[in-house]
Parts: C-alpha cells; sequence; structure tokens
C-alpha cells in the first residue's frame, strides 16, 4: 500500500519552516557582523552598531516566526487532520 502525502503549496511549504530559516540567519549575522565590526572599529562606534545590528536581525527573525505562525494558522487543526498535516503543524508551532 502506497501512502500519498497530501501537498500544499511551495509557499506553505516554505513558510512553515521560515521561523527556523530566518531565526538562524538572524544570530548567524548578528555574531558575524557584531564580531567583524567590533574587532576592525575597535571603540568606535560600538554601541551603536551592536544595538542597530541586534534590532535588525530581531525584526528579521520575528518576521519569519510571524511568516510560521500565519502558516500553522492555515493548517487544519484537530483530530480530524491526517497525520502528516498535525506534523506540519508541528513544524510550524517550533518554528514560530
Amino acid at each position: 500500500m502506497v501512502v500519498k502525502r497530501q501537498t500544499f503549496s511551495p509557499r506553505l511549504r516554505f513558510t512553515k519552516w521560515a521561523g527556523f530559516y530566518f531565526g538562524t540567519f538572524a544570530a548567524l549575522a548578528d555574531q558575524q557582523v557584531v564580531s567583524t565590526f567590533v574587532y576592525a572599529l575597535c571603540p568606535v562606534l560600538n554601541d551603536a552598531l551592536v544595538i542597530g545590528v541586534g534590532a535588525v536581525c530581531a525584526v528579521i527573525g520575528l518576521f519569519g516566526a510571524f511568516l510560521s505562525l500565519r502558516a500553522r494558522q492555515s493548517l487544519p487543526k484537530g483530530d480530524l487532520a491526517s497525520a502528516d498535516v498535525r506534523v506540519d503543524r508541528f513544524i510550524a508551532t517550533l518554528s514560530g
């Protein structure tokens, strides 16, 4: 017996993971940008740079979480949903 997985749009398949992708990118970008520029610029403008980059990366991470939670809301919920849909909702919940 072949069980066929219900296919969703490519947009929904990406957005359920968006919180994970964007959050990971934001954390890595913040670490790399801040560590590179703080070393290069030494004490000049470090506070503004660290706060500014942190704020931009936080917005990127929150945007990804927002997309994941929107994807979660669009998936069917409850016991009537198939196991695949429940797994997709779980992924979107963890990513958000």
